[in-house]
């Protein structure tokens, strides 16, 4: 291992080397396998190219020979002019010419046909080399793999691998936070699913500092009454903001207005908000009264129906009187 768990790592940095003999043994064996292959390969393109010189230097013989029977047949047929030279001479040596001319047909004729199969044995084997390098290329990968590099520059974090364990692939050994590049994941009640939206403002409370933000995400699914969404900070958060930490968020929906509110507090964990006890007015009992309720937040519940401003509620945990309607005041 040589990188350490919370260190600054750039793009590229190597952050641990792993060792697999048996992979190493199984890339040895492969890499010799296709420096066979790419041996036999070249050997066949060594071929080619051995029996186009063959077949040039034929070609240029045949010329060469062609071209002295026609000179030959030339000086005789002068001499017959002068009747130095018999007509049998003068045919044999015409023979001879007109046998180097055929020669020659054939000899172009043949190459002819062979340059165009050897273009396309060329190919072939220029593509098989290809082939097998871009597979020696691979081979040789599966052993750079061994060494884990990082992906992108950032805070490596969550990194315990230690010495002498043993990985399988999928197993996760660490993350790397690029540093500023923050999101917060917010759980929400499920009671806001439908007005939470992305685009919504809100304001995450970071200390004694606020900092805009703003929902980029909405994970419709709800598990254990809540829903997720993520935001994005509208500006760089502070330094030494770190993974995990929890933030106070105050998500905005829709414009404020005024409304009749209770303090969102343990009462409506019991009645689920759709009851309260008001005290009457003489202060000694208190009547269950029947309620409507609206938006929340951590804080208030809007208050519909069934209240009126100015009166007083009881808004400690209702659990043990559930089953009743009428309580003293003492």
């Amino acid at each position: 291992m040589i990188a350490r768990d919370g260190a600054l790592v750039k793009k590229g940095d190597i952050l641990a080397r792993l060792t697999n003999p048996q992979l190493q043994l199984d890339v040895t064996s492969r890499e010799a396998q296709i420096a066979s292959q790419l041996g036999a390969v070249s050997a066949q393109r060594l071929t080619l190219q051995q029996t186009r010189t063959t077949e040039e230097t034929q070609l240029a013989e045949a010329r060469y020979n062609l071209l002295k029977a026609q000179r030959e047949l030339s000086i005789r047929e002068q001499l017959h002019g002068q009747g130095f030279e018999s007509d049998a001479n003068v045919q044999s040596y015409r023979d001879e010419a007109n046998y180097y001319s055929q020669r020659l047909k054939r000899l172009e004729g043949a190459l002819t046909q062979d340059l165009k199969v050897a273009d396309r044995q060329g190919t072939e084997i220029d593509e098989e080399a290809q082939r097998l390098r871009s597979n020696l290329d691979v081979v040789e990968a599966s052993l750079d793999a061994l060494v884990l590099r990082a992906s992108l520059p950032g805070r490596l974090t969550n990194f315990d691998l230690q010495p002498g364990q043993s990985l399988k692939a999928g197993d996760k050994i660490g993350q790397i936070d690029s540093e500023g590049l923050y999101r917060l994941d917010a759980d929400i009640d499920e009671f806001y699913l439908g007005r939470v939206a992305v685009g919504e403002r809100a304001e995450a409370d970071l200390g004694n500092i606020k900092i805009p933000m703003t929902v980029s995400r909405v994970h419709p699914q709800v598990t254990n009454g809540q829903f997720r969404a993520e935001l994005t900070f509208d500006r760089p958060p502070p330094d030494g903001l770190r993974r995990g930490e929890s933030v106070d968020l105050r998500i905005t929906l829709g414009e404020t207005h005024r409304a009749l509110v209770l303090p969102n507090g343990a009462w409506l964990e019991a009645s689920g908000g759709s009851s309260v006890f008001v005290v009457a007015s003489n202060g000694r009992v208190a009547d269950r009264v029947s309620i409507t309720s609206g938006r929340r937040n951590p804080e208030q519940v809007e208050i519909t129906g069934g209240l009126h401003e100015g009166d007083q509620v009881i808004v400690s945990s209702y659990n043990s009187y559930k089953n009743f309607n009428h309580l003293a005041v003492h």
